[in-house]
């Protein structure tokens, strides 16, 4: 379980990282520029939510 969190947070960190690497480079206005962040947050909240149960149901 404790391997688990610790992927996790790798993850997330990883997820953070890409999400700011592609703030600086974008070359997209600020409507465009939030609506990508938007939908980048949404797609990898559904990874998250999805490895979560994977990570649960192997637990149980």
């Amino acid at each position: 379980m404790k391997n688990a969190g610790t992927c996790m947070l790798v993850f997330l960190g990883g997820a953070l990282a890409g999400a700011a690497t592609a703030l600086m480079l974008s070359p997209k206005c600020g409507a465009d520029l939030r609506d990508s962040i938007k939908e980048m947050i949404d797609k990898e909240m559904g990874a998250i939510r999805e490895r979560y149960h994977d990570i649960k149901e192997h637990v149980h």
